[in-house]
């Protein structure tokens, strides 16, 4: 299979024999890839897109600074329930049998090392590689950066790994939003 996949849709499972988040990506003619992502390379992950996200923010950064996660925190929770569909990778869960197939090895699968991120004024390119080359390639918009980060933490969490979060928007639980 060429590398790097160009991402054009994407869903995400856990491992349990592995403990491993899987995001299971497709390009085109089919070609799929299991991304494997570690706890510690999740977590690394889900705070740079974190920090990303605050930075790029041009409503937050006009904010007021004790106001600037209730500003992301909004944006997030909009981003998390917008029905509309992504305009590039598809970020919802996949199906049970695709996230079966990635956890199985019916799919070739690679750890993934590190992920990079170019932040442009509408779009990020994400890039993922593992240690030789660069495995799997997308841009998203920000909704979907947003819902990705969400997919992310939601596995994170169903796969009981308690990740340190450095926003305090992200937190578990984090409803209460500062109005004035």
């Amino acid at each position: 299979m060429p590398l790097p996949i160009a991402v054009k849709s994407m869903s995400f499972a856990h491992s349990e024999p592995e403990d491993r988040l899987v995001l299971l990506v497709e390009g085109e003619a089919g070609a799929r890839l299991a991304l494997m992502f570690t706890r510690r390379l999740t977590e690394r992950l889900m705070n740079g897109l974190a920090g990303i996200i605050e930075r790029s923010s041009v409503a937050a950064n006009h904010a007021p600074a004790d106001m600037r996660g209730d500003v992301v925190l909004l944006e997030h929770q909009g981003a998390v329930l917008a029905t509309s569909e992504p305009s590039g990778a598809g970020v919802l869960p996949g199906t049970q049998q695709s996230q079966a197939e990635a956890i199985t090895g019916e799919v070739p699968a690679r750890l993934v090392t590190s992920v990079s991120v170019t932040v442009h004024p509408e779009t990020f390119d994400v890039v993922m590689h593992d240690a030789e080359t660069i495995l799997a390639r997308f841009q998203a918009n920000r909704t979907e950066l947003h819902r990705i980060l969400d997919v992310f933490g939601r596995q994170a969490k169903a796969a009981e790994w308690n990740l340190r979060t450095e926003a305090s928007w992200l937190e578990p639980g984090q409803t209460r939003v500062v109005l004035n």
